[in-house]
């Protein structure tokens, strides 16, 4: 068992709101063709699926003036024509980097709060709309209904959908690695991922189908890998969370930790 983040570690847990996703991208090196690069100056993943998210810089450590270094990052994804999205967390260098990325046609797209929950303190039980199970994927049956629901829920092109597929297939009999799907009456409508690592349990990929939102189904498919996580001693959960799931999280127990801010430049060329 590694060394887990305790729930009144401020310190430790901003690290590893930033350290768990670098460790969940790592686990999706290979697939679709993704390359994950960890280096002394910047770590980035890149991809012939052209959607922003496949192709990110998830953090830089950069001098202060960057504009050689940056600019030798940049060009990674530009000789692709590829659209880049840029994470500013709070490791990132120097300060005033988003500057920079403004002045090469970067815009910003959103304010993400990296959230943590006490897994002690609150119940993880919300209530369960009828008809509605949360299953862990544990075939190819369970990863293909993955992969088709959860590009869906987050309005990514159809294409992209083999891509969370495999993500899934990766997660299948892994004990730190761990995907998930919640049916509705039989039919997908939801999908959640647990990444245990770097001492805390990471959300990612929480969405629900538009036509299912509104009855609890986020809160539900949430709560399921957290209460899993629990279950095996960890005692803090993590996420990045969008402008819509935030008021979910908060309802859980979940409270804001940092921001990390994301810039994108729609195609390398622009």
């Amino acid at each position: 068992m590694p060394q887990l983040v305790s729930a009144d570690d401020t310190a430790g847990i901003v690290h590893a709101i930033e350290e768990n996703q670098f460790q969940f991208w790592k686990r999706l090196d290979g697939v679709l063709g993704l390359e994950l690069h960890f280096g002394e100056e910047s770590i980035g993943t890149r991809s012939p699926v052209p959607v922003p998210l496949f192709n990110s810089v998830l953090w830089a450590g950069l001098p202060r003036d960057p504009g050689n270094m940056l600019d030798a990052i940049l060009e990674k994804y530009a000789s692709k024509n590829l659209p880049t999205l840029w994470w500013v967390g709070p490791r990132t260098q120097p300060p005033d980097l988003a500057a920079h990325l403004q002045k090469r046609n970067f815009q910003h797209q959103a304010s993400v709060p990296g959230m943590a929950i006490d897994l002690a303190a609150h119940p993880l039980s919300p209530d369960l709309t009828n008809g509605f199970r949360v299953e862990l994927v544990s075939s190819a049956e369970d990863a293909k209904a993955y992969g088709e629901t959860c590009p869906k829920g987050f309005e990514l092109p159809p294409a992209s959908s083999i891509a969370f597929q495999q993500i899934a297939e990766r997660g299948i009999e892994s004990r730190d690695f761990r995907h998930y799907v919640g049916r509705l009456d039989g039919v997908p409508v939801a999908t959640s991922s647990l990444l245990l690592d770097s001492g805390v349990a990471g959300i990612y990929n929480v969405t629900t189908l538009p036509e299912a939102r509104g009855r609890g189904i986020g809160a539900a498919i949430t709560a399921a890998p957290l209460r899993d996580a629990r279950a095996m001693n960890y005692r803090v959960g993590i996420l990045h969370a969008s402008a819509m799931g935030q008021p979910v999280y908060e309802r859980l127990g979940f409270s804001t930790h940092c921001s990390i801010e994301q810039y994108v430049r729609e195609s390398s060329g622009a």
